[in-house]
């Protein structure tokens, strides 16, 4: 669930409903890929790739996919693997459903264009408002900065710090932070578990025999692979080596993401605007501050109030950073206000719009829902 001033999101699972838009012509099938669509509804991607590996008895690495997608939502998204011999047509859980399409000869990343969303906003107390805002994109008098999204840094929001030492070829860090730094944002039994992960460190010397005999709840996925890894290793460098790549990628993105951020949001506070703000607070115990005080115990997001012409962007701050759009206008195809059942006397917003491929919706929804 996201409160904002004038609403709140992702109150139920079908309230944030995400579609890939792939693009299959000219595909040729053969025997190298496998493609699957997974459903799945209220659990993270990684949650199911964990599951479908041990029911499929292929490695987590050996899972491919174009984005990683809401866990507090109805997603719908491309999966492939090297091609498989033995393959169910369908795998049902309760929560997602993978579904065998057929084998190709190659897929490419660029036949994945964009997201296809439909949000329901609720407990609106003030449609005109928001109606005024969402003209403004329809008729592309505003721009939205192109952020990465809030989930890039994770529920407690350091794996951007996680990302900073392993660029920097510090893994004990890295390995402290992931497995000990507690956040209040995490549920008491998280919580409770990294407690006793932390206390199994002597300084930088580890009891991992102690720590494999923990049982780690079902939200510690990427936990539960990497002490699995170090538990064989032995070595914080080794294991975050032979960690898979996707999973050591998240974090270094994330740090390159937070950089990336920064940068839009020095330049747009150096253009003197009015900005709506939408801001994140880090709840991480002072214990960890010797990890984490080179960083703010914030992130945050601006949005200028006024268009910013693209003419004016100093494109050099950016240089060394991700090749991307600086600013996005969400393609809206519809949108209505209706009374909200489940909040009486307020109204609900259903908007239906689509982004480009490494477009947030979230970008969109701060800047409909957040004030000056």
């Amino acid at each position: 669930m996201l409160i904002y001033k004038q609403g709140i999101a992702k109150y139920l699972p079908e309230d944030f409903i995400v579609t890939e838009k792939i693009i299959f012509n000219n595909i040729s099938k053969g025997n190298s890929y496998s493609l699957f669509i997974l459903k799945k509804n209220n659990v993270s991607l990684f949650n199911c790739l964990m599951r479908l590996s041990k029911i499929i008895k292929i490695p987590i690495n050996k899972f491919y996919f174009f984005g990683e997608k809401d866990k507090y939502a109805l997603t719908k998204q491309l999966v492939y693997t090297p091609k498989l011999n033995f393959i169910q047509s369908e795998i049902i859980t309760n929560d997602f459903t993978f579904i065998y399409l057929f084998d190709i000869d190659n897929i490419d990343s660029n036949q994945m264009i964009g997201n296809k969303f439909k949000v329901t906003i609720r407990k609106i107390e003030n449609p005109k408002l928001i109606e005024e805002k969402i003209k403004k994109i329809i008729n592309k008098e505003i721009l939205i900065p192109n952020y990465y999204d809030i989930q890039r840094f994770g529920k407690r929001y350091i794996n951007h710090i996680i990302g900073y030492y392993l660029l920097n070829s510090k893994y004990f860090e890295a390995t402290f932070l992931l497995l000990c730094a507690y956040s209040k944002n995490e549920n008491r039994k998280v919580k409770k578990a990294r407690s006793q992960l932390k206390e199994l460190f002597n300084e930088q010397v580890f009891n991992i025999d102690k720590a494999t005999q923990i049982k780690l709840p079902q939200y510690m996925d990427i936990e539960k692979i990497f002490l699995k890894i170090l538990s064989e290793k032995r070595s914080y460098k080794k294991t975050w080596k032979e960690f898979p790549y996707k999973f050591t990628s998240l974090f270094k993105e994330a740090y390159k993401s937070y950089i990336f951020n920064e940068k839009i949001i020095q330049f747009i506070k150096s253009l003197g605007v009015t900005y709506y703000k939408r801001e994140y607070n880090l709840t991480i115990p002072p214990e960890f501050d010797f990890l984490i005080s080179k960083f703010p115990k914030k992130i945050e997001y601006i949005y200028p109030t006024v268009r910013i012409e693209k003419e004016i962007v100093n494109y050099k701050i950016f240089e060394n950073q991700p090749s991307r759009e600086l600013f996005i206008v969400p393609q809206i195809y519809s949108y209505q206000f209706e009374k909200d059942e489940i909040f009486n006397d307020y109204h609900k917003l259903i908007i239906s719009f689509s982004l480009s491929k490494g477009e947030f919706a979230t970008n969109s929804l701060n800047f409909l829902l957040e004030d000056i």
